[in-house]
């Protein structure tokens, strides 16, 4: 909404679909955002993605760990590239 606190929504965001390398079914697929702050969202949202580690999973700093399969890579991938497209 208009009125929404951005940097607080773009957290819950992030932790709602890619918290455990996305990969599990509760995991978010939509975000419902008001056209009055859409583009500050989205330029939010754009700038923090790139802030979270990939990497080990026992490390205190990893957001995300390794995906558990090649199938899996390969459908986030295809995501990506729909996303992109």
């Amino acid at each position: 909404m208009d009125d929404a606190d951005i940097p607080t929504a773009i957290q819950s965001v992030l932790g709602g679909c890619m918290i455990n390398s996305g990969q599990f079914c509760m995991a978010s697929t939509r975000v419902f955002v008001q056209e009055g702050i859409y583009d500050a969202f989205v330029q939010a949202l754009a700038g923090a993605a790139p802030t979270l580690k990939v990497g080990d999973p026992f490390a205190e700093d990893t957001f995300n760990g390794p995906l558990n399969s090649r199938v899996h890579m390969d459908k986030v991938l295809g995501y990506i590239k729909s996303g992109k497209d």
